[in-house]
């Protein structure tokens, strides 16, 4: 159709005639509204490798590589992380910031929780040396306690104040830790007014912190 000096070609539809040879209409966008990434083509294998890029400063830098797009706000970097990549970013920067400040990390709490317990109550957590030492505790206190049973008090009571010379013998030779363990088998061998499983938990811990061998022969008085 020729209007005035020009040739106009008129097609069914200009959108179709545009995309056909390779143009794309510009279409009315917000300005503030954030660009959308591409996705992925379905199928096609995502790319794991995460860069050491520090993700929690401004730009937003996606960490993955082969990717790297930056973002101006936080928003647009964490959709585009959970959208493209199927990645939490947000839960990566919580896990790195706990290893920077000292909290417990996910993987610490994989470790054993155990407990040091005075009669059944818990004081505090212990490390995995002294949860060992704990556990052959507890296993010494159930060996001795199957040796008593059956056996009358008044024998009990022989075999705790001989043991209990041994023990005194061994503090004043300086083997704390030995004669520790024995003044805990004279415990366990009378302390017959609990349960079998509040037992095998129970360790006096100021037996462990008394500094002199007569408060631990005061102690030791209260049980005999």
């Amino acid at each position: 159709e020729l209007q005035g000096s020009r040739l106009v070609q008129k097609t069914p539809s200009h959108s179709s005639w545009a995309m056909s040879h390779g143009y794309v209409e510009d279409s009315a966008t917000d300005s503030n509204e954030e660009p959308q990434d591409a996705q992925e083509p379905e199928g096609s294998p995502r790319v794991m490798e995460v860069s050491q890029v520090p993700i929690d400063a401004a730009p937003w830098v996606c960490p993955f590589q082969r990717c790297g797009k930056v973002y101006n706000t936080k928003k647009a970097w964490l959709n585009h992380g959970a959208g493209v990549h199927g990645w939490n970013f947000q839960r990566n920067i919580e896990s790195r910031t706990r290893a920077r400040t000292g909290v417990r990390t996910h993987t610490a709490l994989q470790r054993p929780s155990v407990h040091r317990v005075d009669k059944g109550k818990v004081v505090g957590e212990v490390n995995p040396d002294e949860a060992c030492e704990e556990l052959a505790s507890i296993h010494r206190r159930r060996t001795l306690m199957q040796a008593q049973h059956g056996v009358d008090r008044s024998a009990r009571l022989a075999w705790a104040l001989d043991t209990k010379s041994r023990a005194n013998q061994l503090y004043r030779d300086g083997r704390i830790r030995e004669a520790q363990l024995l003044y805990v088998d004279c415990l366990t061998a009378l302390d017959d007014s609990v349960e079998m499983k509040e037992r095998n938990l129970a360790t006096p811990l100021v037996i462990f912190n008394a500094a002199h061998a007569d408060q631990i022969s005061l102690i030791l008085r209260t049980y005999f």
